[in-house]
């Protein structure tokens, strides 16, 4: 009998097989089974007296792009232990958005909040989704903003950080370059069954959905 065969009960749960989540529901990439295809986009976006926001580069999947963002602090900042989840956003927070050759948008306001956020989309109808993760130290932020569908021709990426004395600044991004380095993505597991189908799309903490919202509803908390 091995040292820990009787500490471990009988009957242990096995781990869920991995699925394919459903096309309405990839709000997160699918770090799970893809790897996906790089653009070493390193480049500043904006600055103040003390800090300097940068694109560190950006992943690209199957059916989204992660843009991984990254603030400089050389004299630290208040909010080292985190920023605060808040359900209204803060107006001298940092705050991030992409605008499109078609007009739509998409925004992460700094301290909104972060619960799920739950809306009914016709199904023929694309829905622009950008999922927000942080993390922190003190003298420095990073945001991985996750966006899906991938629209077609040139964006707008926005920043604004008026605590840090950052003012609105757009820098512009080839938005067809994020779309081919896609098709480069490797799926590592080709043949994962597809998850349950839902009726409706979920969409991470901190995130802002556009296009057409006439059409669309929220359901109430």
């Amino acid at each position: 009998m091995g040292f820990f065969d009787e500490a471990v009960p009988d009957g242990v749960l096995e781990p869920p097989l991995l699925r394919a989540r459903q096309r309405d529901q990839r709000y997160q990439p699918p770090r799970d089974w893809v790897l996906p295809a790089v653009l070493p986009w390193g480049r500043r976006l904006a600055e103040g007296s003390a800090t300097v926001i940068a694109l560190d580069h950006v992943e690209c999947w199957p059916e989204g792009a992660t843009l991984q963002l990254r603030a400089m602090m050389r004299d630290g900042w208040d909010g080292a232990s985190g920023p605060p989840a808040l359900r209204h956003p803060r107006a001298d927070g940092w705050h991030v958005g992409l605008e499109f050759a078609d007009g739509r948008r998409v925004v992460h306001l700094d301290g909104s909040h972060r619960g799920p956020q739950v809306r009914e989309v016709p199904p023929d109808e694309p829905l622009l989704v950008m999922g927000a993760g942080s993390s922190w130290g003190p003298y420095f932020r990073t945001l991985s903003l996750y966006l899906t569908p991938l629209p077609a021709g040139p964006w707008k990426l926005v920043t604004q950080w008026r605590e840090r004395g950052i003012e609105e600044t757009v820098v512009p991004l080839d938005g067809d370059a994020v779309r081919e380095r896609a098709a480069e993505a490797i799926e590592v597991w080709t043949d994962l069954p597809e998850a349950p189908p839902s009726a409706s799309t979920v969409t991470g903490g901190g995130t802002s959905v556009s296009a057409r919202p006439a059409v669309r509803r929220e359901r109430p908390d």
